[in-house]
């Protein structure tokens, strides 16, 4: 499972002593992918894509729901913010609900600028994780320890465009367990404000992906990142391509939005799972 472009090597030190060996830093939080998803958006079994140009954002997802194997649209919209998420989306144990969708949706709709609600998601969001893997730890310890065994650190993977002058831009947050297995649960966050807002040199391109991606990325080792001169069917090729690869775990129809100034528009989307675009509520920008 990889959900992020950049694999994260993570080392627990503490004065100058790694606390974790070797196995126990691959320990990490693959079982919630298989024991809470219940609603749309909810397993990290998806390949999210996005291309930035220097006028304009595509972003395409593919649409199974890890849950139940259905079909759901993978791309939100809050006023003038696009999100799409992989990893532990939401689960209930005892008391505590969990929905990361839920908490970016509240978080987008905020007064403030984009830097700053985002601040606070990456903020609740990484408490609400912590609380969340502490309660099934101590609800069902067997199965935590049991299943509790993967190289990848990633909880959630977060791609936010933002339609904006002169251009859109886009962000990328990333929540990873960095606590050992017989530590209380610890999350952090990987979030850098500034790396998708710089113009583009004309003929250059800004490519992301989260989620399911060995196979776009084998395809890219071979072949080449050149300029991207029709994103929409790059983006196609590539989550086909994983989607062949992992049937079970990215699948068709792809929705693909593209963002503009001051105007969005699905280029494909399947209805009604996919809503149609609110411009209107790009004036509701607080």
């Amino acid at each position: 499972m990889k959900t992020s472009i950049v694999i994260i090597w993570t080392y627990i030190n503490f004065s100058g002593i790694r606390v974790c060996s070797k196995r126990t830093r691959a320990i990490i939080i693959a079982f919630f992918f298989i024991f809470f998803l219940s609603t749309c958006l909810q397993s990290e079994a998806t390949t999210i894509a996005i291309i930035r140009t220097n006028n304009d954002i595509f972003i395409g997802a593919d649409s199974i729901n890890g849950a139940d194997s259905s079909k759901c649209c993978k791309i939100i919209q809050v006023n003038n913010v696009f999100f799409s998420m992989c990893g532990i989306i939401s689960g209930h144990v005892k008391n505590i609900n969990f929905n990361a969708i839920e908490i970016a949706k509240n978080t987008f709709k905020k007064r403030g600028s984009i830097e700053s609600k985002i601040n606070i998601y990456n903020t609740v969001l990484k408490r609400r994780i912590e609380i969340f893997i502490n309660a099934m730890r101590k609800e069902n310890k067997e199965f935590f320890m049991k299943t509790y065994n993967t190289e990848d650190r990633t909880a959630v993977s977060t791609i936010i465009a933002v339609d904006a002058k002169p251009s859109p831009i886009f962000y990328v947050t990333t929540h990873y367990v960095v606590s050992c297995v017989a530590q209380p649960v610890k999350v952090e966050y990987r979030y850098n404000p500034t790396q998708h807002k710089t113009r583009l040199e004309t003929g250059r391109s800004d490519v992301t992906f989260v989620g399911e991606q060995n196979t776009i990325k084998k395809s890219i080792e071979k072949n080449g990142l050149s300029f991207i001169s029709n994103p929409v069917k790059t983006i196609n090729d590539w989550i086909t391509s994983e989607a062949i690869a992992l049937p079970d775990r990215v699948s068709l129809p792809i929705n693909i939005l593209r963002i503009s100034n001051g105007h969005a528009e699905w280029i494909q989307h399947k209805q009604p799972e996919c809503q149609e675009i609110d411009e209107k509520s790009f004036n509701n920008i607080q």
